[in-house]
């Protein structure tokens, strides 16, 4: 993980679902168990040893601990390049070590490549406590959900039936099936096409995207740019599990979209159009989704609540949002502000949490990522927020790691977590000590790690760096430099982002409603959710799959998709094999192979 995510980018192990790392070990260890046994391994313990792992791993990938160290640190490096002195002033003392000399040495390396720990310790161990508080908070309020999605909606939480089925359960009967290693092979041999043309590049290879763009040169099909045609096995293989009105919602929801741009191009406006255009949509989608949680949930919550259990995880969500609303105001933070920010990043958490636990959909970066902050700001407007004081400003603009960064979305490893622990009869308090304890180890783990390198080598050459910083670092650059702009150029509430927020808040009750009251509805609210959040790469291998279970259940009925699953599952299991595993060793050998061919998962 180190050399492959934290260094060079090319292979992002942590960042897959589940991560690599856990996913080999959890492998082998199944393929070892019987011998296992004989001091005292059993397949519960192999469970705890993978939840564990998976914790750990996600949280030293670079879209955790890497947008952490990135936004904590770009003010007092950058400070006089990017004209950001005057946020330092205001940066207290417990934020990080402010030795401008300290932080130099952070991104160009140390002579003596010795860590300064005795300078950074009291920083880190107040941001390692903050959080672990966010991660007991989103615990405990998961928790309250925990019984009603696991026992009463019995959701289908794909990545555990993938996960449990290198143990000797879940959805792969076995790997002596021919059809699953059918599966693996298809996968590797795609994959083989792009490693052997990285290699050797006068070999062909799929790639892995073709972008229909240049197809469509002027406009008002110009507006489709970019038309990603994404080749993911992993999202292909899964989406056999998910359920067939979220593959049909992901992919013509997104294509709808993407012709309402057209539409609108020929009546005369001027778009201009990008990856991530639906972003404000998806947020209202997701404040949707949370109201429909809780409405749906509302008996089963107001029933726990009276419980000795539930007032236990009640009195977690108060005190750790209580003692992370007084940490973001120690750090400058008003506290009404503080209070809105960190609401809607549990809220975000517990949305995503949720769309993992029936979806299964491995990407970790499948949330409308910004909105918790963007959408305070198309709220308020700069003058309201400026008038909470610079230091403030800020503050929130610092903390947006939460935000960018995929830290509160690992609570869906949690709500899967319990879902191992409710298959396997596993104890909740077990399960609890397992997150807790591989919390706090990758998060010591991981930032003994980034620092080490740092001094070693520069964090400005970490995350695929050439001197200036890596892309964790520029998007940080790039939200200070916005925080700047607002010093001086006053933005009012932005209502046309607003509407856009609303109308994916409307659209997701507006479904729920449909599904109420017409039977055979082939909308889901989820799916709306996923594909304005990522439906650029989603929804051509949703899209396809779609097709495929319609196709198998027609012909096949029930049996026949069933039979099946083995060879879908195999092609996730043959991806990340190969893309992972493999290519992921290779790139140590070869780093600039792994520059030229980079697999993200997430």
């Amino acid at each position: 993980m180190a050399q492959n995510s934290l260094i060079r980018a090319g292979v992002q192990v942590g960042g897959s679902v589940p991560p690599i790392p856990a996913l080999a070990f959890l492998a082998l260890l199944g393929l070892i168990t019987p011998g296992l046994k004989k001091w005292g391994l059993d397949r519960r313990e192999i469970l705890y040893i993978y939840i564990f792992t998976a914790v750990s791993s996600a949280i030293c990938h670079v879209d955790v601990l890497g947008y952490f160290f990135a936004y904590l640190t770009v003010p007092v490096y950058f400070s006089v390049k990017e004209k950001l002195a005057p946020i330092v002033e205001r940066l207290p003392d417990t934020w990080i070590p402010k030795d401008a000399e300290l932080v130099r040495t952070f991104y160009e390396g140390s002579a003596t490549s010795n860590v300064p720990w005795s300078a950074w310790l009291p920083s880190l161990l107040g941001w390692g406590v903050f959080l672990l508080v966010l991660w007991l908070t989103l615990y405990a309020t998961i928790s309250l959900f925990r019984e009603r999605w696991i026992a009463h909606e019995r959701l289908r939480f794909p990545i555990v039936d993938f996960s449990l089925s290198l143990t000797g359960g879940g959805a792969i009967p076995s790997f002596k099936d021919p059809i699953l290693w059918i599966g693996i092979s298809l996968s590797v041999a795609y994959n083989a096409t792009n490693i052997l043309h990285t290699l050797y590049p006068n070999l062909p290879a799929l790639g892995r995207a073709l972008d229909l763009a240049p197809f469509f040169p002027d406009p008002p099909l110009k507006a489709l740019a970019p038309m990603l045609l994404s080749y993911r096995p992993e999202i292909f293989g899964l989406g056999y599990l998910v359920n067939t009105d979220v593959l049909f919602t992901v992919w013509s929801s997104y294509l709808a979209l993407r012709f309402l741009g057209v539409g609108l191009t020929a009546s005369g406006y001027d778009l201009v159009t990008t990856a991530y255009d639906y972003q404000e949509i998806a947020a209202g989608a997701y404040l949707g989704m949370l109201v429909v949680l809780i409405w749906q949930a509302r008996t089963h919550l107001k029933s726990i609540l009276r419980r000795p259990e539930g007032i236990r995880y009640a009195a977690m969500i108060v005190g750790g949002l209580a003692y992370l609303g007084w940490w973001c105001n120690r750090v400058g933070l008003v506290w009404w502000l503080a209070a809105a920010y960190l609401l809607l990043i549990v809220a975000f958490a517990v949305v995503y949490a949720r769309m993992r636990a029936e979806t299964g959909a491995p990407l970790m970066a499948l949330f409308p990522f910004w909105q918790q902050q963007k959408l305070l700001v198309n709220l308020l407007g700069t003058p309201v927020l400026s008038a909470t004081g610079f230091s403030s400003l800020s503050a929130f603009v610092a903390l947006g790691f939460l935000a960018r960064g995929t830290f509160p979305e690992l609570a869906s490893y949690q709500a899967e977590a319990m879902e191992i622990g409710h298959r396997t009869r596993m104890r909740s308090r077990c399960i609890a000590v397992c997150l807790t304890t591989a919390l706090i180890f990758g998060l010591v783990f991981g930032m003994y790690l980034y620092l080490t390198y740092a001094y070693r080598q520069g964090f400005a050459m970490m995350d695929a760096g050439t001197g200036q910083g890596g892309y964790r670092v520029r998007v940080a650059i790039q939200q200070y430099r916005m925080l700047e702009e607002w010093r001086t150029h006053y933005v009012p509430p932005n209502i046309g982002l607003l509407a856009q927020t609303g109308a994916g808040f409307a659209s997701v009750l507006g479904i729920v409603w449909l599904r109420g009251v017409l039977l055979g509805c082939p909308l889901h609210p989820i799916g709306l959710a996923m594909s304005t959040s990522y439906g650029v790469h989603l929804w051509f291998p949703f899209l396809m799959v779609w097709a495929c279970k319609l196709l198998i259940l027609r012909l096949g009925g029930a049996a026949g998709y069933r039979r099946l699953v083995p060879l879908f599952l195999g092609i996730v299991l043959g991806h990340y094999f190969t893309a992972g595993v493999i290519w992921g060793g290779l790139s140590l050998v070869s780093p600039e192979a792994a520059r030229a061919y980079v697999v993200h998962f997430s």
